[in-house]
């Protein structure tokens, strides 16, 4: 009698006790005992279409002239689960991920071993939604730092109508390149939305451990991911007039005698980041304008954020002093236009 080789006969084995049809080729197959019937099944899925990450409802009707033992059901060859007890169904979830025609098959036994199997199509169309941008709107104001009173003198824009445009820096540096643009109105009215991320190559390596934020500024800071790339944003306004605007808001106290002593100014710009990141820590000044010091605490978030730096300074004879501190999360609710440098930007 001629034998089998060794490896084929497990396989044939094998093949003989698979219970499932091959994926997708539907139809029967017979059991092994008596009862050579199979059993007839059908297979509803609803919806029949996604337009967003959702379930699938499959239910399977079976009838079989003896007894049913189960169903397995599928989503093209992988196998989702089984059911042992009627009504049988299953539910699936689908996203994006599965875009196109997803076909749902149901493979019915009975207790002999015979199979059946049907099928059903779901038309999936997720939409990725993208990250919104960010809007940024307002009224330029012209204003100008009283040498007398030491207060912001603001007036209405009368630098006409032309552009703000939307600059791109690198943290601490002067690197400076077009994001985008948008029409400036004659009463000083603008609108636009950043994107929801700079392009990729103007993002740079900027919070590494002696990061400079402010120039003249140095020391050692503790940043929770080095490897953030970051950019900062300003606005500028082309018209008539033309040159940095900017949160701004300046504050000065005074002594029982009305004469100055301190001065408080808060500016903001925005920094984009692309991941969430943490700086913190102080740094010492020297050649910056009579800062001695600035304390960073940023808790930045993954896209574009709010920054402010403030200055506290204390008027001595003709001369100012004082610490600057940079935070995160907000900034002063207008924007300013002036000829003087732009107070402390980060």
């Amino acid at each position: 009698m001629k034998r089998l080789p060794l490896l084929l006969a497990p396989a044939l084995l094998l093949a003989a006790c698979n219970g499932d049809p091959a994926p997708g080729t539907g139809g029967t197959t017979p059991g092994t005992g008596g009862d050579t019937t199979p059993p007839t099944v059908s297979l509803q899925a609803a919806p029949q279409g996604l337009t967003a990450t959702g379930s699938v409802t499959l239910q399977a009707t079976v009838a079989d002239n003896v007894a049913v033992s189960g169903v397995t059901f599928y989503r093209g060859s992988l196998k989702l689960g089984e059911d042992s007890t009627a009504p049988y169904g299953w539910t699936d979830t689908v996203g994006a991920g599965e875009n196109g025609t997803v076909t749902y098959r149901a493979v019915a036994r009975d207790t002999a071993g015979n199979q059946a199997e049907a099928q059903a199509s779901v038309a999936v169309n997720v939409v990725v939604s993208q990250p919104a941008g960010v809007p940024v709107s307002g009224g330029v104001l012209e204003g100008d730092l009283n040498a007398q009173t030491l207060t912001l003198d603001t007036r209405a824009w009368t630098g006409g109508a032309g552009n703000v445009v939307a600059v791109l820096g690198t943290v601490g540096g002067q690197t400076t390149s077009e994001l985008l643009r948008t029409a400036l109105g004659a009463d000083g009215s603008f609108s636009l939305t950043l994107p929801p991320a700079p392009p990729t190559d103007r993002l740079t390596q900027a919070f590494g451990g002696n990061a400079v934020l402010l120039p003249g500024c140095s020391g050692p800071l503790t940043v929770s991911d080095p490897a953030a790339r970051s950019a900062t944003l300003s606005l500028q306004v082309s018209a008539t007039k033309s040159g940095t605007i900017q949160p701004l808001t300046v504050s000065v106290s005074r002594n029982d005698l009305g004469v100055p002593v301190g001065l408080t100014a808060v500016s903001g710009s925005y920094v984009y980041v692309d991941r969430p990141v943490n700086v913190t820590g102080t740094q010492n000044c020297t050649n910056a304008g009579g800062l001695t010091s600035v304390n960073v605490n940023w808790t930045l978030a993954s896209g574009w954020n709010k920054v402010s730096a403030t200055l506290a300074g204390t008027i001595a004879g003709t001369g100012l002093t004082g610490t600057a501190s940079l935070r995160s999360g907000s900034f002063p609710n207008n924007w300013v236009y002036s000829t003087a440098p732009a107070v402390l930007s980060p």
